[in-house]
């Protein structure tokens, strides 16, 4: 944060990794017929990323002390207490992330019900010995 051009640049590149995450989560190529990522392991990847954030905000909110003392030293974007900017910046760790991971897992686990059944598993299996 005491460099203004590494901060954008992190801010960016967390953005870009974001968008390529959930691009991932949501590619509309069905896996049963292209080699796209199986819902299995959307849901599993959602699971695998929600926990760490989630034990992260509870970290943050239940600290007793400071977490982020380079704010001492650049200062603060809003006129408030550091004890309410940390128990803010920790809920918003911890709830939004939690609640966006849960839609994304029922949102995949839709589409593998809508499209369980549509398509064959295999040649062997839906066409006998050919």
């Amino acid at each position: 944060m005491l460099s203004r051009q590494l901060y954008w640049i992190m801010n960016w590149s967390m953005l870009l990794d974001g968008l390529l995450f959930w691009w991932l989560i949501f590619d509309p190529r069905s896996p049963a017929i292209t080699s796209a990522l199986g819902y299995g392991k959307r849901i599993l990847l959602l699971a695998l990323v929600a926990i760490p954030q989630m034990i992260l905000g509870a970290w943050i909110v239940f600290s007793r002390g400071m977490v982020y003392d380079v704010y001492e030293v650049c200062g603060r974007a809003w006129p408030m207490p550091p004890e309410t900017d940390q128990l803010l910046g920790g809920l918003l760790t911890w709830i939004p992330p939690a609640m966006m991971s849960i839609i994304g897992i029922l949102i995949v686990l839709r589409r593998a019900m809508h499209e369980d059944g549509k398509f064959p598993k295999s040649r062997s299996m839906a066409g006998g010995n050919a």
